[in-house]
């Protein structure tokens, strides 16, 4: 049976290969562009050895260099807490953050394709740890498209690798019984939850509460910590022998519904205040970008900074779950673009790209 017009286009390769290398120099572009921008007088104001009295020039590591960059680090985020819309729009931001670890974790659990032949773009994506330390690198919004292609990629490459095991019996049944010997259990998928909770969301609130640069340094390094809470409930779970009674499906489901839920609740109290006062100037600078070519202040440029890094990664990750589902025609298309559009304004981005993920299971 061939494809669809609209199954055909959305689930090849022409529009991941041309959106997402398009969204990666946009956000290079706009967020490093940023980043660049405010790099120097931020690095005078905090971090230059003649600050001995800056708040954040602290002996992190007792290596100099390094505390330098450091230094850089948490005044980028202590900026923008120190600015009233910088410190609501980071709530916002942490808050319905957890669908871009989600994502991540939920697919390198999938399980090898038919054909048993993992090339190197799918086997990246099983580290999801490597791709969220890429984040603390090159942000959250230039990391999500780069992700984003990949996963498209390898989807494609999958299907096709499918249809071709099915020409060759006996290599077929192999990978069936390799594929078998490598699908998750309920434990693999609800080792998430510790990720997120103990890995992400427990380090981000601490960010948020106190402030205080030695626990924003810690958070650098919350892919670290997003690994280890995952590894380590699965080793005991596997050293207590305990049963999987959930199914894998629903194990998912919750995860991404728990998602959805606290993803709407920060939208709801953070975005919806000002959509019924009709606030639309608190509205504007609490979600869009103002570039000033050159002449804005370093915190709105901070500020810019992380707004950017936003909207990249939302707008990268539903286009990620939208691209890899297989429509039945042009109006199916239409209709899930329509329901998310209003999804963005009624329950946010995050709960979107959550709900997404949750009707694709079903």
């Amino acid at each position: 049976m061939g494809q669809g017009p609209a199954s055909s286009v959305f689930s090849g390769r022409f529009l991941p290969l041309t959106l997402f290398p398009a969204l990666t120099l946009l956000s290079a572009y706009l967020i490093l562009g940023h980043l660049f921008e405010f790099e120097t007088p931020l690095r005078s104001a905090y971090c230059s050895p003649s600050t001995d009295t800056s708040p954040y020039a602290l002996p992190y590591t007792g290596f100099q260099r390094l505390d330098s960059e450091l230094c850089f680090m948490v005044s980028v985020f202590h900026v923008a807490l120190n600015d009233p819309v910088g410190y609501t729009f980071l709530k916002y931001f942490f808050g319905t953050s957890s669908i871009y670890v989600i994502l991540p974790c939920l697919e390198a659990l999938r399980p090898p394709n038919a054909a048993g032949n993992e090339g190197r773009l799918a086997r990246s994506l099983r580290w999801p740890a490597s791709w969220l330390l890429a984040t603390q690198v090159l942000s959250l919004g230039v990391t999500m498209p780069l992700w984003g292609l990949v996963v498209s990629l390898v989807r494609v490459q999958g299907s096709k690798a499918i249809l071709g095991a099915e020409e060759d019996e006996k290599q077929r049944k192999g990978a069936e019984q390799e594929t078998r010997s490598m699908e998750p259990t309920s434990h693999d998928v609800l080792s998430i939850i510790p990720s997120v909770v103990i890995g992400c969301a427990l380090p981000s609130y601490a960010l948020i509460q106190y402030q205080d640069p030695r626990i924003t340094v810690l958070w650098q390094i919350f892919p670290v910590y997003v690994f280890l809470a995952g590894w380590i409930y699965r080793r005991l779970a596997k050293l207590a022998r305990s049963p999987s009674t959930m199914l894998v499906m629903n194990a998912s489901r919750f995860i991404l519904f728990t998602s959805f839920l606290t993803s709407t609740y920060f939208h709801l109290t953070t975005i919806w205040p000002l959509i019924v006062s009709v606030d639309a100037e608190s509205l504007r600078r609490l979600l869009l970008p103002t570039h000033y070519s050159g002449s804005s202040s370093v915190d709105s440029s901070v500020i810019a900074f992380l707004q950017y890094d936003f909207h990249f990664a939302w707008i990268s990750a539903w286009l990620v779950t939208l691209l890899t589902v297989r429509f039945q025609s042009i109006w199916h298309v239409a209709r899930i673009v329509a329901v998310t559009s209003v999804g963005m304004v009624v329950v946010g981005p995050g709960a979107v790209v959550a709900g997404l993920g949750l009707w694709k299971f079903g």
